[in-house]
């Protein structure tokens, strides 16, 4: 069952930290533009280096909200890797960032088992005031699978879950803390 919550989990990020976020998006663009990667991303309106930006502050938010840290887990393997953040329990997270409240989770090709290979979805927002994001929730893997919609009325058609089925993010975090504990 899902249940709709418009404000997910809200961050506020200090100037130092978007500044960081955005020093390691130019470094993993150009390190992607240096191996040749083509992005597969949905046009609107961005430039790479800006969907880059968005999309790390979307996993350091996301990071966050799990307790999963700071700035040192980030990787560099390119785009076409499982997800986007490795849990504890070795399930992988695919992170998703709008640039306003009310975007979905947006998969950019046909082919959207190719681009969503981690168990589990995240969303986040860019929110109107400066510095503030919101981690909407999480979906699974077959709950896109499942409930996904074909976006024809997107300026760059694609599928999409709407970001009211998405669960409470705590929900996520009680699903690898006790693997996190016995590793202790």
């Amino acid at each position: 069952m899902f249940v709709s919550k418009p404000a997910g989990e809200r961050i506020l990020l200090t100037e130092a930290e978007e500044r960081h976020c955005k020093e390691i998006a130019l470094k993993r663009h150009h390190l992607n533009q240096d191996r040749g990667y083509q992005p597969h991303r949905k046009f609107d309106g961005y430039t790479d280096s800006q969907i880059h930006i968005l999309g790390i502050v979307g996993e350091y938010v996301t990071r966050r909200v799990l307790g999963m840290g700071g700035f040192d887990s980030f990787d560099f393997d390119g785009p076409d890797k499982r997800g986007d953040i490795l849990l504890p329990n070795g399930e992988w997270v695919e992170v998703k960032t709008g640039r306003k409240p009310r975007y979905n989770f947006l998969i950019e090709e046909p082919d959207w088992e190719r681009l969503f290979l981690a168990e589990y979805g995240a969303l986040v927002w860019k929110m109107p005031t400066p510095g503030h994001y919101s981690c909407v929730g999480w979906c699974s893997r077959s709950e896109f699978a499942e409930y996904k919609e074909w976006g024809s009325h997107l300026p760059k058609p694609c599928w999409l879950l709407p970001w009211e089925r998405f669960h409470a993010i705590d929900e996520l975090k009680s699903r690898w803390v006790p693997v996190q504990q016995t590793l202790w």
